[in-house]
């Protein structure tokens, strides 16, 4: 009898230790670290673009290898539905690059982690390539790569350059409609006079021409101070030339101090193939659009 009860003690102090294990268990597994987000400050609409049909002949190729995401210690966000995305996405790319420095939908080179950038797009569900720079000498670089087809003339494809686990530049490439000249610019977020009116003078501003069938117009804004490049390329005519209405099929904004592909064109200043300082163009800019107009002397690029 005695024995009996032993056995039975035994026993009960066995499924005591187990069941205080299982809870422990239990408690450990819910305290799982979230995600961190980026929060940009949502701002108004604008109108509709398509895509491109073609891009400017200076565009590098840039061979890529795909890999799988890292595994990290972060619980992914749930994937939010399409419609849910792109009404999170709309409102912000209005004036997707709202800092005091330069940065895109409050990704900052030098500041924003990569698992942060990733973290924000991931939920979002848009396409995305992700991978080691083979451009980069040393393949210690990282890209992560998206694209975003809006509905309201926001569409855009953006690269990410990372190393040390930093963002260290970002490639903006708005995707434009098909513009004809005189008319307004559905990419006006991206615009010579937006992007003067928030960082102010451009430290330099020069012009390519590349002259085939058509003549193409390549007009570059240096704002050094922030490393922000912009460039713009259209077809069109140089003797009258009206950056602010001009047909413009190709716009890019390179961000960060080593822009991984920054133009390789032959270039001229704007004070030796216009009449222009860039303070006259600064303010030019900044007036009617159908009337900040000048020539290019196309003369000057016969050499080139």
């Amino acid at each position: 009898m005695i024995t009996e009860i032993i056995r039975k003690v035994s026993i009960i102090k066995h499924l005591s230790r187990f069941f205080f294990l299982l809870i422990l268990i239990l408690a450990f597994t819910g305290c799982v670290p979230v995600s961190p987000t980026i929060q940009p400050t949502q701002v108004e609409l604008l109108p509709t673009a398509t895509n491109p049909e073609v891009a400017p002949t200076w565009m590098p190729t840039q061979t890529v290898t795909e890999i799988p995401s890292p595994t990290t210690t972060l619980t992914p966000l749930a994937t939010l539905s399409p419609e849910s995305a792109k009404a999170t996405m709309e409102p912000m790319l209005a004036d997707p690059i709202q800092c005091a420095g330069t940065c895109f939908l409050g990704i900052t080179p030098g500041r924003t982690s990569m698992e942060e950038t990733k973290a924000f797009f991931s939920p979002m569900g848009f396409e995305h390539l992700e991978g080691i720079d083979l451009n980069d000498p040393n393949l210690s670089r990282n890209f992560y790569h998206v694209e975003y087809e809006s509905d309201q003339g926001r569409s855009f494809d953006v690269t990410f350059l990372s190393s040390n686990h930093l963002v260290e530049s970002i490639q903006i490439t708005p995707i434009i409609a098909e513009q004809k000249e005189g008319s307004p610019r559905d990419w006006i977020a991206y615009s010579p006079e937006t992007l003067i009116q928030k960082f102010g003078q451009p430290s330099r501003v020069e012009f390519g021409l590349a002259l085939q069938q058509n003549v193409t117009i390549n007009m570059i804004l240096y704002f050094d101070e922030i490393d922000l490049i912009a460039l713009y390329a259209g077809i069109g005519d140089p003797d009258h030339f009206c950056p602010l209405t001009f047909p413009f099929y190709f716009v890019r904004l390179l961000m960060g101090p080593n822009p991984p592909y920054p133009p390789l064109f032959p270039t001229v200043p704007l004070e030796e193939s216009t009449s222009l300082t860039v303070d006259q163009f600064t303010q030019l800019m900044l007036r009617d659009p159908q009337t900040a107009c000048f020539t290019v002397n196309w003369e000057f690029f016969v050499d080139q």
